[in-house]
């Protein structure tokens, strides 16, 4: 049912709704920070779809630049995505961050290749570890006193669809 309803949304929407997913998670990790958030996603965007802007009150700012891929099945990020992706933010691995999130898998040569990068910090969220972020932070979900505890969460999706 997750996988459906995020496949029911446009590569814009779903750009969307991964910007609100890391929003959140950032402001559950870090509740005394200040976040600042923006959908940069269009036609030639240099290969960030959102930038989301974490200031600390001992004055560190981070930045994390997001690529969203709403992919259907048997398209698979590959390394060259992810080469693309990196050359668009800048290489300092404490305070500029990437997120590349699929409603896929990475190919095998994609995960070497984020793994063995030195210059810049790259998290790969694939649709497993997407789908568990949405549980962790009820995202598009929400809980219900029933079995299963977390339900589609419908009204979050209706205004995703706005955008």
């Amino acid at each position: 049912m997750i996988m459906a309803q995020l496949e029911s949304l446009s590569p814009l929407q779903f750009e969307w709704f991964c910007l609100k997913l890391i929003e959140r998670s950032l402001e559950i990790e870090s509740p005394e920070s200040n976040l600042t958030s923006r959908h940069t996603g269009r036609s030639n965007d240099n290969g960030i779809d959102g930038l989301i802007i974490q200031d600390f009150p001992d004055g560190e700012v981070h930045n994390y630049y997001i690529q969203a891929k709403l992919y259907s099945a048997g398209n698979n990020i590959s390394n060259g995505d992810l080469r693309n992706f990196i050359g668009a933010y800048p290489p300092q691995k404490t305070n500029h961050h990437g997120l590349f999130i699929t409603t896929m898998s990475f190919t095998k040569p994609a995960q070497e290749y984020a793994n063995a990068t030195d210059s810049h910090s790259l998290i790969l969220i694939d649709q497993m570890n997407l789908i568990e972020l949405m549980m962790q932070h009820k995202v598009g979900l929400k809980e219900v006193n029933a079995r299963p505890k977390l339900l589609l969460d419908n009204d979050f999706f209706d205004k995703i669809q706005l955008y």
